[in-house]
């Protein structure tokens, strides 16, 4: 998927013709499914612990779109923990990355890491404008 650069001169494309680039609100749930199973695989195979994992459907409005929030938990060494973050963001596109927080674990050599992760999709799902 690609999004448009700013036309010559700055201006802004179109709202309308952004809202078609996303994929369809009917994808949310299979998409975040997958964001969840494929961040957990690829801690597994990096050996960061999963320590928990909240998913929560968000409908939309005729003043928002429908998303799906996904909050991770992750703990391993920095570089460990940033390659499982790229793998899952690259394998379910598009994925707003809302917040990272990181700080020391308590064994001292690796971080705990909550990430807050969003999907978007076009209006439509159960009513939506």
């Amino acid at each position: 998927m690609s999004i448009a650069a700013p036309a010559e001169g700055g201006a802004i494309p179109d709202q309308r013709a952004f809202v078609h680039l996303l994929p369809s609100s009917n994808t949310l749930p299979t998409r975040a499914h997958t964001l969840i199973h494929t961040s957990q695989s690829e801690a597994a195979a990096r050996g960061v612990q999963w320590l928990s994992v909240t998913s929560t459907p968000q409908p939309g409005s005729e003043r928002s779109l429908p998303k799906w929030d996904v909050s991770l938990t992750l703990q391993g060494s920095y570089t460990q923990v940033k390659a499982v973050l790229a793998q899952a963001t690259e394998r379910t596109p598009p994925v707003v990355i809302r917040r990272i927080e990181m700080r020391r674990a308590a064994n001292g050599s690796d971080v705990e890491a909550e990430l807050a992760l969003m999907l978007i999709g076009q209006p439509g799902l159960g009513g939506e404008r």
